[in-house]
């Protein structure tokens, strides 16, 4: 299997959106977390995207990733993925249902056979 790499401003970006995400966690501000996981997200997307030729016809990590389900036909665990990163908030900005997010990104990485960098 032939992994896809980061490029060095993916790999900078990828970091700072991960450390991020679990500095937002560790102060409780889950819907900041959720931000910088689905930056983080669009990072890996995106080196996929290149890997395959691809480009996004969109410019909105949001439309990107309900373009990519589209995609990824019969793939249940990234269709899942790519679902819960685009699930709204309901009103009291909850998600429906429980999801570990930074889990999440990391699966995300491994599905799409992306090498990622050392996050401290």
């Amino acid at each position: 299997m032939l992994m896809i790499n980061l490029n060095p401003r993916q790999s900078n970006q990828f970091i700072t959106e991960i450390r991020k995400a679990r500095e937002s966690l560790t102060s409780g501000l889950h819907g900041r977390m959720r931000v910088c996981v689905r930056r983080a997200a669009s990072i890996l997307t995106e080196a996929w995207m290149e890997s395959k030729g691809m480009e996004s016809p969109f410019s909105d990590v949001y439309r990107t990733f309900t373009f990519l389900l589209t995609k990824f036909e019969g793939q249940t665990d990234i269709r899942t993925i790519l679902t819960h990163l685009t699930t709204r908030v309901d009103e009291n900005y909850q998600i429906p249902e429980p999801v570990d997010f930074l889990d999440e990104v990391y699966r995300l990485a491994h599905l799409l056979e992306i090498n990622l960098p050392e996050v401290e």
